[in-house]
C-alpha cells in the first residue's frame, strides 16, 4: 500500500514536472533590460501629443536660501522617428515685500531619429532670474545622441552638442561664447513609480571656464492623472557672470503633478 502511494506520489510529481518544463520551453522570453525598441512610426489613431502641468514648493540654497513656489509645463509631440518637446518652469519667491527669486526657464527641442540607435537635435535653452542678476542666458545648437537602452521600462542614452551661449547680468555685463554640451540621461520606470536623472556638463571652448549639473526625481503615480513628484537640483558654475554670485545652486522641490 505504501509502495503503491510513493508510486502514485513519483508519477505525478514526473507528470508536473514535465509539465512545468513543457511550459518553460514554448513560453516565450520576456523582455530584459538590454532590449532595445527602435522608434517606428505610430498608427494614426495612436496618442502622439502629451503634456504635463506641475505645482508645489521648492528649498533652495546659494547665493540666498529661501523657500518659495515651484513649477512646471512639459508638452511633447511625438508621432514616431521624431520628437518635438517644449518645456517651460519657474521658481519665485517673495519675502516681505522683497523678491528674492523669479527664476523662468525654456526649452524647445526637436529631436529626429536617423537609424542605428543615433539622433540628430536641436535645442534652444532659455533662462532668466533678476533678483539674482540674470538678466539673460541663452543656449542655442546642434548636437547628436545615443541610445545604449531604449525600452518601455529603461533608457539611456548618452548625447554631445556644440552651443552658442549668450549670457547678460541685470547690471549690463555681457558675454559670448562657443560651449560643448555633454548630456548623460537614465530613466526607469515601473508600474507606478518613474525615476528620472539628467547631467549636463558645459566647458566653454573659448576659456577654461565651465558648467555642470544634476538633476534628479522621483515621481509616484497617484492616479493616471495625478503623479507626486520629489526632486533635487543641482548647479555649478566655475565662473559666474557676476562675481557676487554663488557659483553653486542647489535646490529641493516637491510638486503635484497633473498629466494629459
Amino acid at each position: 500500500m505504501k509502495r503503491s502511494m510513493l508510486k502514485r506520489l513519483i508519477l505525478g510529481a514526473c507528470v508536473m514536472a514535465s509539465t512545468a518544463w513543457a511550459d518553460a520551453i514554448t513560453e516565450k522570453p520576456k523582455e530584459s533590460i538590454w532590449t532595445y525598441v527602435p522608434p517606428t512610426w505610430k498608427p494614426q489613431d495612436a496618442k502622439k501629443f502629451s503634456g504635463s502641468v506641475e505645482l508645489g514648493d521648492q528649498q533652495h540654497d546659494g547665493t540666498t536660501s529661501f523657500q518659495g513656489a515651484s513649477g512646471a509645463l512639459s508638452l511633447k509631440y511625438e508621432p514616431g522617428i521624431y520628437e518635438v518637446v517644449q518645456t517651460a518652469s519657474f521658481d519665485y519667491l517673495n519675502s516681505e515685500g522683497t523678491v528674492s527669486k523669479n527664476q523662468l526657464k525654456a526649452y524647445t527641442g526637436f529631436d529626429y531619429f536617423f537609424g542605428y540607435r543615433i539622433w540628430g537635435f536641436v535645442l534652444n535653452d532659455y533662462e532668466r532670474n533678476p533678483p539674482q542678476h540674470m538678466q539673460m542666458k541663452l543656449r542655442t545648437g546642434a548636437g547628436l545622441k545615443y541610445d545604449i537602452l531604449r525600452n518601455p521600462f529603461w533608457k539611456l542614452n548618452l548625447g554631445v552638442a556644440a552651443l552658442n551661449r549668450e549670457q547678460e547680468s541685470t547690471e549690463g555685463l555681457t558675454k559670448h561664447d562657443e560651449v560643448l554640451s555633454y548630456r548623460l540621461l537614465f530613466k526607469v520606470k515601473s508600474d507606478a513609480t518613474t525615476y528620472n536623472l539628467v547631467g549636463f556638463y558645459m566647458p566653454s571652448l573659448s576659456n577654461g571656464s565651465y558648467e555642470w549639473s544634476v538633476d534628479t526625481s522621483l515621481t509616484f503615480d497617484l492616479t493616471t492623472a495625478i503623479a507626486l513628484k520629489i526632486g533635487w537640483l543641482y548647479t555649478y558654475n566655475s565662473v559666474p557672470l557676476d562675481a557676487t554670485v554663488s557659483k553653486w545652486e542647489r535646490e529641493y522641490y516637491t510638486r503635484v503633478q497633473l498629466k494629459f
